[in-house]
């Protein structure tokens, strides 16, 4: 058990309202987390973020199920001005109960599209890594794995035990957005583009009442205020 105090003095009167990332170190031969005594006080669904550094590969649970976050679904546009909404009532829907979920796995060393720029050699130092080389890119040597589970009392009834894997896949939780275009259509191809366009909508739509449960009145009545009218089905 590890627990910090809070001079509360101090940080309601600092400049900023954060606290600063609390660092520990130790050496075990069990690779776990423990989940327990956080549940004490989880009246309802809490989350927990996870995010591993690795040198050999992705991290998994070795004592629940895995799963991933779906991903490569194409969605409506207007999913920009609501992003948090959405992706809260998409892992909400796809989290079962005791299933820890991967939402971001990859190799540093490969930036094909890269979700942000590899960490520093500083960065890396202060986040612990013991296996860093003097070179330039030593973050091709570090696999990053981000999990993320839900639980409450009733769930996740012993701690997380978790295992390196040898898997260096890259994977991320991905929504694409086609928009379509904002011009004047003239030609015979425009019109068939707008056809196209259309069908290719509402599939979007229903790819995002399957994602999120939303009503699909209430998603069609969101894509007809952010599309020009000539889309509109």
């Amino acid at each position: 058990m590890f627990v910090a105090r809070v001079n509360l003095n101090r940080h309601t009167s600092a400049e900023k309202q954060e606290l600063q990332p609390l660092q520990i170190s130790f050496n075990s031969t069990n690779f776990m987390l423990p989940l327990q005594l956080g549940k004490i006080n989880a009246d309802k669904k809490q989350d927990v973020l996870i995010m591993t550094l690795t040198r050999d590969g992705r991290v998994e649970a070795t004592n629940y199920e895995n799963a991933r976050v779906a991903s490569n679904i194409t969605i409506t546009t207007f999913v920009r001005d609501v992003f948090p909404d959405f992706y809260r009532q998409t892992f909400a829907n796809a989290a079962q109960p005791n299933t820890v979920m991967t939402e971001y796995a990859w190799d540093m060393a490969w930036c094909d599209p890269c979700a942000g720029d590899p960490l520093s050699n500083e960065q890396l130092r202060e986040l612990g890594i013991s296996w860093l080389k003097e070179i330039p890119n030593a973050a091709r040597d570090v696999f990053v794995t981000r999990m993320h589970i839900q639980y409450d009392k009733t769930t996740f009834q012993k701690d997380l035990m978790m295992r390196i894997t040898d898997d260096k896949g890259n994977f991320q939780g991905r929504y694409i957005m086609n928009v379509p275009f904002n011009g004047k259509i003239t030609c015979d191809a425009g019109v068939q583009y707008v056809r196209d366009t259309r069908r290719r909508m509402q599939q979007e739509a229903k790819n995002l009442q399957d994602l999120t449960g939303w009503a699909r009145r209430t998603i069609d009545t969101r894509i007809r205020q952010s599309v020009p009218a000539v889309y509109q089905y």
